[in-house]
C-alpha cells in the first residue's frame, strides 16, 4: 500500500487548530496529505462568549465544536489528550502546564510512532510564550521531534505557525487605516516589530481562506460571528494584502529549499527523494 505524506499539528485547545495555520491544513488535505490534529487540553478554562451558553457542559460542546472544525479543515484523525485546561494562569497543580513534561512527551512520541508524520507543526516560541498551555505545547512537540531522531524513520521537519507574524500584522493593520476602519492589530503589531522578523516559510493560503473561517467559526461558544480580530479583514482583501501564513523552520533533517524571495513556499520542500522511496519501498538511505 502506497504511504501518503503525513502532516501531524499539535496544539494546546480546541479552537487552536482553526485559528493558526488553518488554511495550511485546507491546503495539504486537498492535496492528499493525511493531516492529524493532536489536542493537548479540552479547553474547559474557556471563555464562552455567549451568556446563553452558561450552565452547559462546556467541556463537551468544546469537543463536539473541535469534531466539526477538524473535518471542515479536513484532518483524516484526531487525537486528544485531555489533558486540563490550565487557563491564563496555569496555577493549578493538575492543569496541563504544570503536569510533567515527560508525560506529555511519552503522548507524543506514541501519536508520532503511530502516525508517522513527516512534518510536525506547533507554535514558535515567541507565540507560545502567551499562554501557559501553548508555552507547555511548544516545549513538549520540540522534545518529542528530538526524542524520534534515531528512529527508522522519524519526522523530517518541525515547525512554528507564526500567528502574529510582523509583516502579517502590519499587513493588515495598514489596510484598515487606509480604509477608514478601526484595526485591533496596533498594540499586537508595536509588540511584534521589537521582534527580529523570524519568518522562514510563507504558504500561500488565500484560496483557502474561505474554509479556514468557516471552520473557526464552528467554534461557537469562543468566536464572536463579528470578532474583529479574526474577521475584520475581508476575504477578497487578505487574499490581495497577504495571503500567506507564516512559520518558523525549527528543525530539519532535510536539506532546506529557500526561494529567490528567500522563503520557502511548501512546508515538505526538501522531502521529495524522501518521499519517493518510501512509496516505492525502498529503504531510507
Amino acid at each position: 500500500m502506497v504511504r501518503r505524506p503525513c502532516l501531524v499539528a499539535v496544539h494546546a485547545h480546541p479552537d487552536d487548530e482553526s485559528s493558526k495555520g488553518a488554511a495550511t491544513i485546507v491546503r495539504y488535505a486537498s492535496q492528499g496529505v493525511r493531516c492529524v490534529l493532536i489536542s493537548c487540553t479540552g479547553g474547559e478554562a474557556g471563555e464562552v462568549i455567549d451568556p446563553e451558553v452558561n450552565g452547559i457542559d462546556l467541556a463537551a460542546m468544546r469537543a463536539a465544536e473541535l469534531r466539526e472544525a477538524a473535518q471542515i479543515l479536513g484532518y483524516e484523525s484526531t487525537h486528544v489528550l485531555g489533558y486540563r485546561d490550565s487557563g491564563m494562569r496555569g496555577d493549578e497543580p493538575d492543569s496541563f502546564a504544570n503536569i510533567d513534561l515527560r508525560l506529555v512527551v511519552a503522548d507524543l512520541v506514541d501519536i508520532f510512532r503511530r502516525e508517522r508524520p513527516d512534518v510536525v507543526v506547533s507554535y514558535d516560541a515567541r507565540y507560545a510564550a502567551r499562554h501557559p498551555d501553548h508555552q507547555r505545547s511548544y516545549e513538549a512537540t520540540c522534545a518529542a521531534f528530538d526524542a524520534l531522531a534515531l528512529e527508522d524513520w522519524p519526522p523530517s521537519k518541525l515547525y512554528g505557525c507564526r500567528t502574529h507574524s510582523p509583516k502579517r500584522l502590519r499587513a493588515m493593520h495598514e489596510w484598515l487605516t487606509a480604509s477608514g476602519r478601526a484595526s485591533p492589530y496596533a498594540d499586537a503589531l508595536r509588540a511584534a516589530e521589537a521582534w527580529a522578523e523570524e519568518t522562514t516559510t510563507r504558504v500561500d493560503t488565500g484560496e483557502q481562506l474561505v474554509i479556514a473561517r468557516r471552520a473557526l467559526s464552528a467554534h461557537r461558544s469562543q468566536v464572536a460571528e463579528d470578532d474583529p480580530w479574526f474577521f475584520s479583514v475581508p476575504i477578497d482583501a487578505m487574499r490581495a494584502i497577504y495571503p500567506y501564513e507564516d512559520y518558523v523552520l525549527m528543525r530539519s533533517r532535510v536539506p532546506i529549499q529557500v526561494e529567490p524571495d528567500g522563503y520557502e513556499h511548501d512546508l515538505f520542500a526538501g522531502l521529495g527523494s524522501r518521499l519517493v522511496r518510501e512509496m516505492l519501498g525502498a529503504p531510507n538511505i
